[in-house]
């Protein structure tokens, strides 16, 4: 489960970042032609595709085994053969690039001594064990940084009420059309205005003289922050970074996305607003964020980004010129993520294909992908049936193209210590088909196949191998077959 989790998190982190890279690229010139919000609202949605660890195969999958479950109800099948009595849709297997993780990297660590015997802690586990720990710890200094400084807040500050601050507090709370009223602390620790928390936020501000104008642009700038749940967003990107930050391109969003959101909210502050209002906005944030600004505040609506990104703030607010609606920006992005995501993809590569034992064969040897604790002889047989099966598999179906088998699952279920007078072991066998033309393969009767063309032939779980026991031997007597009919 963690494998296929961490698996789908590295494929997410490609796609989505080839498309952080294009956005990036072309930032100057959506900056010059359209509003802020639009960029912003791409970084959201781009962060929610990280947080979701769903691969857009897997929908195709689960489209295309509901297809093959309607067809199977309306379509009479043999379930002793791979042929279908009734022409039926053929299902199609998109071809898509895929990542190929080495396969020694889920090698044991140290080698088997016999057949069967596996090491319990692979390359691939302690990878996956890093991302995991990094994750945690990552989101822990952010938890706890904003915790204590939570806590530093609510024993040095305290609450403004029945002053005159709060009559230019309630009137913008009626203009920004507000239903929650938030309460205002002043704080001589607070390092820039800022709204604070999630479930009780509060707007700090630091223990300064403010005149009633400054008050109503502070006031105003964050309670739009508030209103657009901007400390909700600020806490979405910081998960995905940290679900992703093994991934530095995540880090550049994160940076960007908060850039953004103070380019937008200043757009909402400034919107129809003349050209001496958007000087005086400016002047004030210079000088509440010359004032104090040393550190970082994390889960806040707090920001100050360097000398560069203000100047960048402040040219956006005093640009006289209109922009455009850059509505299908979100919507191009949406588009560009669902489509890389069907083409790329990330899997565990498999073992290289067995060359021909010899000339006389005519077929590949196969693979054996996991057999457990079987004995020789066992295995030995069962390489002879799938071997065989193969071969009938290549006559009657020379349009699908199966180039190799391999035994997928070969393991001991069951012993019968007197069956008629005998002891009879039970080995439950699954294996598969490589088909080089997985286009051209309909699925009927319980078969499947996955992205890279293993097909299974028929129901999984199905197949069972009888052996005799006499004494420490095992004589081969036959094979059973189970499905849903």
């Amino acid at each position: 489960m963690l494998e296929r989790i961490f698996l789908t998190v590295l494929s997410t982190s490609l796609v989505t970042s080839i498309i952080i890279i294009l956005l990036m690229i072309l930032s100057p010139f959506i900056n010059r032609r359209y509003a802020a919000k639009w960029k912003y609202w791409v970084w959201i949605l781009l962060a929610l595709r990280l947080m979701i660890p769903f691969n857009m195969s897997d929908m195709q999958n689960m489209l295309e085994n509901l297809s093959r479950s309607l067809t199977d109800v309306v379509m009479p099948y043999e379930s002793n053969t791979y042929k279908s009595d009734t022409a039926g849709p053929t299902m199609q297997t998109s071809q898509k690039i895929l990542l190929e993780i080495p396969s020694r990297m889920t090698e044991p660590l140290s080698p088997p001594k016999k057949i069967g015997a596996t090491s319990n802690v692979t390359f691939l586990m302690i990878v996956e064990f890093i991302w995991l720990t990094g994750g945690i710890l990552f989101s822990a200094v952010h938890l706890c940084s904003y915790l204590l400084y939570r806590r530093k807040i609510n024993q040095n500050g305290h609450r403004i009420v029945n002053d005159s601050i709060c009559v230019l507090y309630d009137k913008l709370f009626d203009e920004l059309q507000l239903d929650r009223r938030i309460p205002i602390v002043v704080c001589d620790r607070a390092d820039s205005p800022m709204v604070l928390g999630f479930i009780h936020p509060v707007l700090v501000l630091p223990a300064e003289e403010y005149s009633d104008e400054e008050l109503y642009f502070i006031f105003k700038h964050e309670l739009i922050h508030y209103k657009r749940h901007d400390v909700c967003f600020k806490l979405l990107f910081v998960l995905a970074n940290a679900v992703h930050w093994f991934n530095p391109v995540v880090w550049l969003m994160q940076r960007e996305a908060v850039v953004d959101m103070e380019l937008s909210c200043d757009e909402s502050v400034m919107l129809n607003a003349d050209y001496t209002a958007r000087k005086t906005y400016t002047e004030i944030l210079f000088s509440i964020l010359h004032k104090k600004c040393t550190n970082k505040t994390p889960l806040s609506t707090q920001f100050y980004g360097g000398k560069q990104v203000m100047k960048k703030r402040f040219r956006n607010i005093l640009e006289r010129s209109g922009k455009r609606s850059g509505l299908y920006i979100p919507f191009c992005t949406l588009g560009l993520v669902m489509g890389l995501g069907f083409l790329i993809g990330c899997s565990v590569s498999e073992p290289d294909r067995l060359e021909k034992t010899s000339a006389e064969e005519g077929a590949l040897e196969g693979i054996v992908a996991n057999s457990v604790d079987v004995p020789d002889i066992v295995l030995n047989h069962t390489k002879e049936l799938v071997s065989e099966w193969y071969a009938v598999a290549q006559a009657d179906f020379p349009d699908y193209g199966y180039a190799n088998w391999r035994i997928e699952l070969l393991t001991h279920c069951h012993t019968y210590d007197d069956f008629e007078g005998m002891t009879v072991q039970i080995y439950q066998l699954n294996y598969e088909l490589l088909s080089e033309k997985p286009q051209n393969i309909m699925l009927t009767g319980g078969m499947s196949i996955t992205e890279d063309g293993w097909v299974t032939p028929d129901y999984s779980n199905s197949r069972f191998l009888v052996f005799q026991q006499n004494g420490d031997d095992l004589s081969y007597l036959t094979y059973l077959f189970e499905n849903d009919c």
